[in-house]
């Protein structure tokens, strides 16, 4: 699932086009984790709790059962991708509910080091 958010100015000749300030993509999280976690920062970053790892310049959040990426776009600042991680909270009332404040479920222990299958939710 894709969010994005804000406006941009699309520019170009015959076709036109624009990345918004900030796009958030929200999948399962055992798809391709191996390669999201090749990179060792997730070890030592963190959001609320839930280790952060990077991929394609762009942090991506690791929980219990979903991978949460944020892209920055056109006229944006390097930090606005973890402050946007900082704030997430859920969209509906499926358990677990987040709030904009408190801990983010990781996921269990070993997933992420291979050490322990990654299974669906």
């Amino acid at each position: 699932m894709t969010f994005i958010y804000g406006d941009c100015e699309p520019k170009g000749g015959d076709e036109p086009s624009c990345v918004p300030p900030i796009e958030i993509e929200v999948f399962a999280l055992c798809p391709h984790l191996e390669a999201v976690t090749a990179a060792p920062i997730w070890k030592t970053r963190t959001v609320r709790g839930a280790p952060v790892g990077t991929i394609d310049s762009a942090p991506v959040l690791f929980t219990g059962g979903a991978q949460v990426k944020v892209y920055r776009g056109e006229g944006t600042d390097l930090g606005l991708p973890m402050r946007v991680l900082k704030q997430l909270r859920s969209l509906n009332s499926m358990p677990p509910v987040i709030g904009a404040t408190g801990s983010i479920p990781a996921p269990p222990s070993g997933v992420l080091t291979g050490i322990r299958a990654c299974s669906p939710a």
